[in-house]
């Protein structure tokens, strides 16, 4: 699995000439640190002196930030899995016409699973991003650079997330269901950007 691989083997992974482990996994992993020093921010400013007002809201963020890099982390593999899944659809066998509609029902249910599981990181990205933004304004000021670092991090995956997320939705043929993906997508971008960019700014 690629979650167990240590960052230097991923780095290889996604450097070898394969096509997966691409984008959609880096972004994914890109979310899980995030979510990660986010975590670290919380977890030191719950115990700070001086901030004992937000401890008990610090130590909350430090585990849902924590149970977000578990679920990015997760994700890092399903979106690899979601393109062999799409690989696997598109060398079905097309000699009768039964076989050909097989084989287009099953890159259909592949094309909207590689556009899922991208929107997925994009959704746990959207819950992270209300940590991230706590932890800036009111963590440890020591720590204001980590968090900015998870803040950029977040938006990255966010923005490759969403690329994974497009390139998928021209080949759905069914447009309610394309438009609903991306009507998702979007929103969670909106939320983001709007909770993350701000810090920027202070």
């Amino acid at each position: 699995m690629l979650a167990d691989l240590n960052l230097r083997d991923f780095a290889h992974a996604l450097a070898d000439s394969t096509p997966a482990p691409g984008g959609g996994s880096a972004a994914a992993y890109a979310g899980a640190m995030a979510a990660s020093l986010c975590a670290m921010v919380a977890g030191l400013s719950a115990q700070k002196k001086g901030l004992e007002p937000v401890w008990e809201k610090m130590a909350e963020t430090a585990k849902s930030s924590t149970q977000r890099a578990e679920a990015l982390t997760g994700l890092v593999d399903r979106d690899a899995d979601a393109y062999q899944e799409v690989v696997r659809a598109m060398r079905l066998p097309k000699d009768s016409e039964e076989q050909k509609a097989a084989r287009l029902l099953a890159i259909q249910a592949a094309t909207i699973l590689a556009a899922e599981i991208p929107l997925e990181t994009l959704d746990q990205c959207r819950l992270l991003a209300s940590d991230i933004a706590f932890a800036a304004r009111s963590g440890m000021p020591a720590c204001r650079t980590d968090a900015l670092v998870a803040a950029r991090l977040a938006l990255a995956a966010m923005d490759g997330a969403w690329r994974n997320v497009a390139v998928n939705l021209d080949g759905i043929k069914d447009a309610q269901v394309a438009s609903g993906l991306r009507e998702r997508a979007e929103a969670a971008m909106a939320d983001i950007r709007n909770r993350l960019e701000p810090l920027f700014a202070i």
